[in-house]
């Protein structure tokens, strides 16, 4: 039989965490208009490779899953990606999610990696992922100015480039 107090308790609980939650959505939303307002228009993702010094260090990542649905049956990781995006019409914190299925190719008698990207607003995401972006939020404000910075020295480096001579 549930314990009368506990049960309580975990309501109580529920309610302020729920409340807290929406709390944190306006936080997110007040963040993604102060980043808007800078007018930034670069695309960024922390920990992801292409955009991060090379270091795949995703907010999520699932492991090696297995799907037995598949014959043979395969291996699977999902890792999941914050960053700065474009989505819509809108610049604001995202969730990038990079799902790798590792498929047997009859062709080339081997496994290869297929991957499958999605992309969603952070808002919109689920509430753990929400709450685990909390953790790495002024590492993505630091690695966004790091990569403004890396995209600037570019821009001016054109510029010298394109100077007459």
């Amino acid at each position: 039989m549930v314990d009368a107090k506990s049960l309580a308790s975990l309501s109580e609980l529920a309610s302020a965490f729920n409340s807290a939650s929406d709390n944190l959505n306006k936080s997110i939303q007040k963040l993604n208009k102060q980043l808007a307002a800078m007018n930034i228009g670069l695309e960024f993702y922390l920990g992801d490779p292409s955009f991060d010094d090379g270091d795949d260090r995703p907010l999520i990542a699932s492991g090696k899953l297995y799907n037995n649905d598949t014959s043979p049956p395969s291996t699977y990781e999902v890792k999941k990606y914050l960053g700065w995006d474009k989505l819509g019409d809108e610049w604001q914190l995202a969730i990038k999610t990079v799902t790798v299925d590792h498929l047997w190719n009859d062709e080339t008698r081997e496994v290869e990696p297929v991957s499958d990207l999605t992309y969603k607003t952070l808002l919109r995401s689920s509430r753990e992922t929400r709450l685990k972006a909390v953790d790495s939020i002024d590492d993505l404000i630091r690695g966004l100015e790091s990569y403004v910075l890396e995209n600037l020295q570019r821009v001016e480096k054109m510029a010298e480039l394109a100077k007459p001579k």
